[in-house]
């Protein structure tokens, strides 16, 4: 087995501050042939698990260790790396407790909870980056198509612009020719009746 495919179920989520406190547990709990409890001598006089420089009384002080220790044993149940029990109200003299199981020590050889968090941070950059990475490639994307339809609606006009001129140029060129044209046949006419002039004006000579 390794971290990964210890307990398919959801892992709680633990801050680099309780690394130490879940590495000590599992530590005594491999040490210990028959598990340990809130109130063992090892978890009472752990700092973490000691409250009474708080100016608590032994009940308040015994509240907040056995709090805290469900906590960190619900964080190390989330791994399955040990058997923990918790205290059921309903049943008289129930205790909040964990010992080892066949996963404990091979948990602690591949590195225990500190290795959980490393990999854990190192798995939050990886998706980090793949988030990234997406939303570089959706906002390309978006610019891609934004920019083709510049360029596809910028050629539509010049197009029209283009197809206008000439519109207009090959119109003009067109009145232009008929105008030629009408001169040219107004000239014809001018000849003709010239023609027609001199050779009266001979016979009249005659």
């Amino acid at each position: 087995i390794t971290m990964n495919t210890m307990d398919k179920e959801e892992k709680l989520e633990f801050s680099e501050g309780d690394i130490e406190t879940l590495d000590f547990i599992i530590d005594e709990v491999i040490k210990s042939d028959f598990g340990i409890l809130s109130d063992s001598i090892q978890i009472k006089e752990y700092p973490k698990f000691n409250f009474n420089k708080g100016g608590y009384t032994d009940l308040q002080n015994r509240q907040k260790r056995e709090k805290e220790f469900v906590r960190i044993l619900g964080i190390i149940s989330s791994y399955n790396c040990a058997i923990c029990e918790f205290r059921d109200i309903r049943i008289i003299d129930s205790e909040t407790s964990i010992r080892k199981s066949k996963n404990t020590l091979q948990f602690k050889n591949l590195g225990g909870f500190r290795k959980v968090y490393e990999d854990n941070i190192k798995y939050k950059k990886r998706q980090e980056k793949i988030i990234r990475k997406e939303a570089t490639d959706l906002w390309i994307a978006s610019n891609t198509k934004r920019t083709f339809w510049f360029i596809m609606i910028g050629g539509f006009v010049s197009w029209g612009f283009t197809f206008y001129n000439n519109y207009i140029n090959d119109k003009n060129n067109s009145t232009q020719i008929e105008h030629i044209r009408q001169l040219q046949q107004e000239n014809k006419e001018q000849v003709k009746e010239l023609r027609t002039l001199i050779v009266s004006q001979k016979k009249d000579s005659l």
